[in-house]
């Protein structure tokens, strides 16, 4: 946990979590040999699958390489949102989140799968930044993008990159995706913004 780079999720998300679910964390560093999983609930490690009377510290497992965060039973502790809560509707939104790391983060692999599911709904691969952007929107997309970079290392904002579509073709569709600082903007008015 104390070494886990966030790129936008934060700490306090994790520990949000770790109250209205039953949340596993599972890491392995590439140079080590195992992997650690710790069991969270209510805020407090715990032991296995939640279970508050098993010993509470992390514990040696199997695991590939990177991090893995599973949120089991959600919003067990606060039933009158789990009463409202649409899981397919918050899944898609989990599922678009992923897919815009995973366009900022291309030397990352992303997957992302319901829990008993044994195939992922999407894997973003280490790939190029135009491949992982291919996948998601098709080839046509790719072929119109024109990269955009400025570096200016003596004013406040030192570094612009992105990657925009000639306006070649009408289209009904936009599709913004920002990052400022490894983080999102994912409301309208930060894309407003960012827009500008």
């Amino acid at each position: 946990m104390e070494a886990i780079t966030t790129y936008g999720f934060r700490g306090e998300a994790l520990s949000s979590l770790s109250y209205v679910s039953i949340l596993k964390i599972t890491s392995k560093p590439k140079e080590q040999d195992t992997a650690y999983e710790a069991w969270y609930k209510m805020g407090k490690i715990v032991g296995a699958e939640g279970n508050e009377k098993a010993e509470a510290v992390p514990r040696r497992c199997e695991g590939e390489n990177g991090t893995t965060i599973c949120a089991k039973e959600m919003f067990y502790s606060v039933p009158d949102r789990k009463r409202v809560f649409n899981t397919t509707s918050e899944y898609f939104k989990v599922l678009s989140v992923i897919r815009k790391y995973s366009m900022h983060l291309p030397n990352i692999q992303f997957v992302c799968k319901k829990i008993g599911n044994r195939i992922a709904d999407y894997i973003s691969g280490i790939k190029t930044r135009q491949e992982i952007i291919e996948g998601l929107y098709g080839k046509k997309a790719v072929k119109n993008l024109l990269e955009v970079s400025f570096k200016k290392p003596d004013i406040f904002l030192t570094k612009v990159y992105g990657l925009i579509s000639k306006p070649t073709e009408p289209t009904n569709k936009v599709i913004t995706v920002i990052f400022i600082n490894g983080t999102s903007l994912s409301s309208n008015k930060n894309r407003e913004i960012g827009e500008e």
